[in-house]
C-alpha cells in the first residue's frame, strides 16, 4: 500500500457507499438530578462503506455471537473506547450501533476502519443527551 494514496477513496469507486447518522461524543452533563450523563453533538449523515463481520471472525475474536457487529469504513474520525470519554455511535439500518475499535489510518491515508457493536434500535432511547 503507498501512504497518501486513500485506499478507501479507491475503494469507494467499486463497493457502494451507505448513509447512516453520525453522532460524535460531545463530553459529560449534569442532568436535573445531578447525575452525569453523555452528551453528543446532533447527528451528522455520512455515506461511507459498511460491511458485516462474519461469524467465523466474531468466534475468533472472542466477541458474543449473540450481538451484532459491523465493519465501518470512513474518512470521519470516530471516537472509540477511551478513558473519559464515551464513544461515538452511528444509527444504520433501523439499528443503534456504538464504535469499538479502530484501524485508524486517519493522519497517514485519510479513512478508518472500525468495529461497531449494536446497541438497540434507532427507536430506543438515545443513550445520552444531544447537545
Amino acid at each position: 500500500m503507498i501512504p497518501g494514496i486513500n485506499l478507501l477513496k479507491v475503494a469507494q469507486t467499486i463497493i457502494a457507499k451507505q448513509s447512516f447518522v453520525y453522532y460524535e461524543f460531545a463530553g459529560r452533563v449534569k442532568n436535573s438530578i445531578g447525575k452525569y450523563e453523555n452528551s453528543f453533538n446532533a447527528g451528522v449523515e455520512v455515506r461511507d462503506t459498511i460491511q458485516p463481520i462474519p461469524q467465523p471472525l466474531i468466534r475468533e475474536l472472542g466477541l458474543s455471537l449473540e450481538r451484532t457487529y459491523i465493519m465501518v469504513y470512513t474518512s470521519v474520525d470516530v471516537g472509540t473506547v477511551a478513558r473519559g470519554a464515551s464513544p461515538d455511535i452511528i444509527d444504520f439500518s433501523s439499528r443503534r450501533y456504538q464504535a469499538l475499535e479502530s484501524n485508524d489510518w486517519i493522519a497517514i491515508d485519510g479513512w478508518e476502519g472500525l468495529m461497531f457493536i449494536d446497541i438497540g434500535a434507532v427507536s430506543d432511547p438515545f443513550p445520552g443527551v444531544i447537545v
